[in-house]
């Protein structure tokens, strides 16, 4: 377990000993200065003399000198050579936890059911998990000047006084208030495993003040069952009544969660049927609106059609108007005038007509053809009027006879005659295009302004 020198004093000190150990004392009460002290893990190290706990080690690897004993130090004055020794006891204490420790209480408690108000006489049992947490306090209070301390000497059974007073104090703590404990925390002792944490944790607060006295914390506390009352002893009968009022409560759950069930399934139901419906109204509704849509679709073709013709029309109307215009537009630049445009027109035909007088002229009908040729062309009647005489001069130089008198009175009367005929067709003429723009006008060709402009227009042609 430890070197020791020739002269019995120790060099290395050290604890290798089993886990069950709780507090180890080293044999040796003597050492060297320059010693070696190794603390393992989960180890702690004490040195310790005339009932004090001095300097306190944690797991590491120490050369003893006076640095490393300050308490030791201020209170022993040590040598200062490497070779003086000095005396101290040195206790190695594990600081692991300890597990599974078996507790129970050995008699039942009385508990009285917030049912029933009836006294049943239960018990519990449990484990419970420790360790030691202030070393220099387990030393001072349990220890003492003993050679250590073992897990069986603490909890476990044996021949311990130890041991009977840790067990007093949990039986004790357990049994006055375990019914308490229950009663606070509304437990059900005949479901306790649903709530087995909560009465495990109450129980762990109430013991746990009373270890801290001795630096021993209780890392985890388990209620692993309740005993409840056997045949013969108080409370079984009052059990009974419990379990059979609980299997009846439990019948009537279970009856009213299938009533719910089936409720729940039939509200389902209809609010499935209602979805349906509602799918099939919304379906019909649909193809209502879809046949309204397509009616809408087709009245609006039908209006673009008659909207697009009527643009194009319009469009028509104004392209020809415009190209009157840049025609107008030219002949003005031009010098003409509407005049100009009917005596070119007159003097074209007058002039086809005397290239075709030849023998007409011989037979004295040549003038009035040339006129007729004329008057065909839409020459109004004042037109007419206005270019008689000087066709009459022309007729009298071409008489064969070569007597212009002779003939003069008869060609001149001649046109006077036949200038009559032709307001019968420029009267015909004129009504004929007069319906033409009564027509064009009621097709939408023509406005009502347009078609007043050309009627006048036509009108001034002819008188």
């Amino acid at each position: 377990m430890e070197e020791i020198k020739h002269d019995g004093l120790a060099s290395v000190i050290k604890y290798e000993g089993d886990a069950d150990t709780l507090v180890w004392k080293h044999p040796i009460e003597d050492f060297n200065m320059g010693s070696q002290l190794i603390v393992h893990e989960s180890q702690e190290a004490i040195f310790f003399r005339d009932g004090q706990a001095l300097d306190r080690f944690k797991a590491g690897r120490y050369t003893l000198e006076t640095q490393q004993l300050p308490v030791f130090e201020q209170i022993y004055k040590l040598p200062t050579d490497t070779e003086g020794t000095f005396h101290s006891e040195v206790y190695f204490f594990n600081m692991a936890n300890q597990m599974a420790v078996k507790w129970g209480t050995p008699d039942k408690v009385t508990f009285i059911d917030p049912l029933t108000e009836a006294p049943l006489q239960i018990g519990t049992r449990g484990l419970l998990n420790f360790r030691i947490k202030d070393a220099r306090r387990i030393l001072l209070k349990l220890v003492g000047t003993t050679g250590g301390l073992s897990r069986r000497d603490l909890m476990e059974d044996g021949d311990s006084h130890i041991r009977d007073y840790f067990r007093s104090i949990i039986q004790v703590e357990v049994s006055t208030k375990l019914a308490s404990a229950i009663a606070l925390e509304q437990i059900d002792i005949l479901q306790f495993d649903l709530q087995r944490v909560r009465l495990s944790n109450a129980m762990k607060a109430v013991l746990q003040p009373r270890f801290d006295d001795y630096g021993i914390e209780i890392t985890e506390f388990l209620v692993q069952g309740i005993v409840l009352p056997e045949k013969g002893e108080l409370g079984y009968d009052s059990l009974q009544t419990i379990i059979d009022l609980r299997k009846k409560n439990l019948r009537k759950a279970s009856i009213a969660t299938e009533t719910e069930i089936m409720l729940a399934q039939t509200e389902a139901e209809k609010t499935r049927e209602a979805a349906r419906r509602g799918l099939v109204a919304e379906k019909g509704e649909t193809q209502v609106l879809e046949a309204q849509l397509e009616g809408r679709r087709k009245v609006a073709e039908s209006l673009g059609e008659t909207e697009a013709e009527r643009i194009r029309i319009q469009l028509e109307l104004d392209r020809k108007l415009q190209m009157a215009q840049i025609e107008a537009q030219e002949m003005q630049l031009k010098g003409y005038n509407q005049k100009d445009v009917f005596a070119t027109e007159v003097q074209k035909a007058y002039a086809e007509g005397i290239g075709n007088m030849g023998s007409a002229a011989s037979g004295g009908t040549g003038g009035s053809g040339v006129v007729g040729d004329m008057l065909g062309l839409g020459v109004g009647m004042a037109a007419a009027k206005a270019i008689v005489p000087q066709i009459g001069e022309m007729l009298q130089g071409m008489n064969p006879t070569g007597s212009p008198d002779a003939e003069a009175a008869p060609v001149a009367a001649e046109p006077a005659k036949q200038a009559e005929a032709p307001v019968v067709d420029e009267m015909a003429e004129f009504e004929k295009k007069i319906k033409k723009l009564r027509l064009m006008k009621e097709n939408g060709l023509l406005s009502e302004e347009a078609f007043e402009q050309a009627k006048n227009k036509l009108l001034a042609e002819i008188l």
